[in-house]
């Protein structure tokens, strides 16, 4: 068959030819025995000729479409310019088009993927990959697109979003494809989306300066009228900024009070644990001053105006607090030294203690949603998931709304 390939001068034979080989290549084993002997060589010359192209294109969207990662590597290093030529010259043919993209496509997204970069990690640089990209664009504008055209070219853009740098019209492309009617299409090209965008985006401290905060609370008369019409209609007193800043004060009354009693922390853990499970943000953390409602000073995190080696932030408190509670040894007073320690991990970003933490907490006191909460939280996928379905159940102890709408969310 080789010979006769090589030999004849009819396209029709030649064309039987690759169409046997084409269909031998369903089993794995013989198309890469094939691709040893030359098979791919073939399909290229056949490429060329006009009256065997359209079935030479064929042939190589099976190929692609079942091939493994050595095999479409192999396609794209040898097909890529032919094809990128074909769809330059040929952009209004009725079928070199949707052929030759659905090629592209599944080419160019084996040569790319995570397996195909360890096995050959230069292998993507040497593939003209933004001009592929920007000939999927270019044809998309064609009159005689499909949309399953539409389909490959953006599953393949968002393949690509890691390795060039997207265009307007490929951005537009993939916001485009938010509408798709599939959730799996629309998730992919927004996947492209964050792809593109994250490296290009600036981290969010998410911090606030707490002097700002109480300074627009003081000045709420001064606001806009639509601000101040729309919280005096919710209840001033129900607001975020609001509450946070009323359970900073009271944070920083009951540190007040037990630091002029000596140190003492046992009633000071226990008002501000009640004021971790009834506001999200319950204190302000950092290192800056605060009055002493108690003696009208002005006190650091240590409890004096001098800064302390052993208490640097606010936060630094709270195990001070929860080991003041366990020292009293009483059973029914357990949890709030949990609630306190679990702020801490939390907010140290320490999630293997806390999940350790909360998970003995609830071996104690199963009933108690706070727990599931901070799980949720340090948790991802399936065990969050749990966390959050199980905490639900137990919202009918004292715990914010913060922590209800959190389960809920999660």
């Amino acid at each position: 068959m080789k010979e006769e390939y090589e030999q004849t001068p009819d396209p029709r034979i030649k064309g039987a030819i690759v169409d046997i080989y084409t269909q031998l290549c369903g089993d794995a084993v013989l198309r890469n025995r094939l691709f040893q002997l030359g098979f791919l060589g073939q399909l290229l010359s056949l490429l060329e000729d006009p009256h065997g192209r359209n079935l030479a294109l064929d042939s190589l969207v099976a190929l692609t479409h079942h091939g493994g990662i050595e095999v479409r590597a192999e396609v794209a290093k040898a097909t890529c310019e032919p094809l990128l030529r074909l769809l330059r010259d040929l952009p209004d043919d009725p079928h070199v088009p949707q052929l030759a993209i659905r090629v592209l496509a599944h080419t160019i997204a084996g040569a790319v993927s995570n397996e195909a970069k360890q096995q050959d990690p230069k292998l993507a640089s040497t593939l003209p990959l933004a001009s592929v990209a920007q000939a999927f664009v270019d044809a998309l504008r064609r009159p005689n697109a499909t949309g399953e055209m539409v389909t490959h070219v953006t599953t393949c853009l968002v393949e690509l979003s890691e390795d060039i740098q997207l265009t307007k019209s490929m951005v537009e492309l993939l916001v485009a494809g938010l509408r798709y009617n599939r959730w799996f299409d629309r998730t992919r090209c927004l996947s492209g989306l964050l792809i593109h965008v994250i490296p290009q985006a600036a981290f969010d401290l998410r911090t606030m300066d707490p002097t700002k905060v109480v300074q627009c609370i003081a000045g709420i008369a001064h606001a806009p009228a639509c601000v101040r019409e729309t919280m005096h209609a919710w209840g001033l007193q129900r607001t975020g900024s609001y509450r946070m800043v009323a359970s900073n004060r009271e944070f920083a009354a009951a540190l007040g009070a037990g630091y002029a009693s000596g140190g003492g922390m046992y009633e000071a853990g226990k008002k501000i644990a009640e004021l971790i499970v009834g506001t999200e943000n319950a204190f302000f953390d950092g290192f800056f001053p605060v009055k002493n409602p108690a003696n009208a000073q002005m006190m650091l995190p240590g409890g004096g105006s001098s800064p302390s080696s052993s208490v640097q932030f606010w936060s630094d408190t709270l195990p001070i607090c929860a080991r003041a509670i366990r020292e009293k040894q009483i059973a029914s007073e357990t949890h709030l030294a949990d609630i306190l320690e679990l702020k801490f991990l939390l907010m140290r970003q320490r999630y293997p203690d806390a999940v350790d933490l909360a998970q003995r907490a609830l071996r104690r006191n199963p009933d108690f949603a706070y727990p599931y909460y901070i799980m949720m939280l340090a948790l991802d996928d399936e065990p969050a998931l749990r966390a959050a379905k199980r905490g639900i159940q137990f919202l009918a102890s004292r715990v914010g709304a913060f922590v209800r709408f959190g389960l809920s969310k999660g």
